[in-house]
């Protein structure tokens, strides 16, 4: 026997009512990207659009005035409610329109076209300054909690004096890695001095014996790998940070297949990988970006850098583990929250060839991003742009 949708009721946030019909409306945003001269074209896919639902609602009854004031009441209430419906099922939605109707010649009934459109699972976007402070602090965080990891896989083993001698020499190869970061970033002197002799120091600590825990040094190298993220000046070092992550990973395998080394000093590299990888997505989420394809970019990167270590870093334990993806899921939400305001690229056709400084005036009003035209099309000098190149919107 077929089932009868026609007297099944809806409601809306606990108050139920009819529904003559029912639409869901689903869509992605597609982007058509179509070449002058050329028989291809591209589509960028933006995401799903929001879902939305239309809805004819009714009440049926001699007291249908009565029962219909609740309902006028919810849709005219902010805020999220519950909506089930018979065909679609329930979902957390928001009413975006109301319209109540009445037809004396349909005696004892309300109606009401609503449009209801899906609830947000994206938090709203956060301001830059303290997004760049939150993940400041879970930097910190995740660098104590990895050296206590390697502390506590010390802890009660049997010769744990060879361990512990194989584990130093581990982390003093992530003071060498600290450093060659140091190197590759461009610090204000007072900062980079102090991170060196830092980092110099907790290298030589190594050398003290089995009453130095290599695990406290460790924590010690990530605060200064910290404090070098926090501290670069212009664009953070993304690429080094995935540099030395890769470099990590390969001396975690090879610790792993090395004969005769204890596979627990594993933990050091693997940690170095994890935090570095971390500090990477944190890298790439705070700049600001000039468009939406470059914050794009910079998340499809995060994507790859979490990618490549999702396999390995569940070794760390489990409040390691979770501390590194809080920190990488911050950092994506972070960024995804900006890419919306952001201005998309576009293709400029100038005719001819005019100085970067005069076509920004002609785009923005404003000579000073003259440079930016510059790097984003990798172009030798300010003096001559070519006649079509890339530009931000806005």
């Amino acid at each position: 026997m077929a089932r009868d949708w026609r007297w099944r009721k809806a409601s809306f946030d606990g108050i139920p009512f009819y529904v003559d019909v029912q639409e869901i409306h689903t869509a992605r945003r597609l982007v058509v990207h179509e070449y002058p001269g050329s028989e291809v074209h591209d589509l960028e896919d933006m995401g799903r659009c929001a879902s939305r639902l239309e809805v004819t609602a009714y009440f049926v009854s001699e007291s249908a005035d009565i029962d219909s004031a609740a309902l006028r009441l919810r849709l005219q209430t902010p805020g999220p409610g519950l909506l089930s419906i018979p065909m679609f099922g329930t979902m957390m939605v928001r009413a975006m329109t109301g319209r109540p109707n009445w037809n004396r010649q349909a005696l004892n009934y309300v109606g009401f076209s609503v449009t209801f459109i899906e609830e947000g699972t994206a938090n709203a976007p956060v301001p830059i300054g303290l997004g760049v402070e939150i993940l400041a602090g879970m930097g910190a965080a995740l660098g104590a909690t990895l050296g206590d990891a390697i502390t506590a896989t010390l802890v009660g083993q049997p010769q744990s004096g060879y361990v512990r001698s194989d584990m130093a020499s581990q982390v003093a190869a992530l003071g060498a890695q600290v450093e060659t970061l140091r190197q590759a970033t461009p610090l204000d002197d007072a900062t980079s001095s102090a991170v060196k002799t830092a980092v110099s120091d907790a290298v030589l600590s190594l050398s003290n014996g089995p009453s130095v825990d290599p695990g406290a040094v460790a924590a010690a190298l990530f605060e200064q790998a910290d404090a070098i993220v926090a501290n670069a000046a212009g664009n953070a070092p993304a690429t080094a940070l995935a540099d030395a992550s890769a470099a990590s990973l390969a001396a975690y395998s090879a610790a792993l297949a090395h004969w005769g080394v204890s596979p627990m000093v594993s933990i050091a590299p693997l940690s170095a990988a994890v935090f570095f990888t971390a500090q990477a997505s944190r890298a790439l989420a705070i700049p600001a970006y000039a468009s939406r394809v470059d914050a794009l970019a910079a998340r499809a990167m995060i994507g790859s850098l979490i990618d490549g270590m999702t396999p390995y870093y569940g070794a760390l334990g489990a409040d390691a583990a979770s501390a590194f993806d809080v920190m990488y899921g911050q950092a994506a939400q972070f960024l995804s929250s900006q890419i919306a305001n952001l201005a998309p690229v576009v293709i400029v056709e100038s005719g001819v060839s005019l100085p970067s400084n005069v076509l920004a005036y002609r785009l923005y009003g404003d000579p000073s991003r003259g440079m930016e035209l510059v790097n984003r099309n990798k172009v030798a000098t300010p003096c001559f742009m070519p006649r079509v190149f890339e530009a931000a919107a806005s």
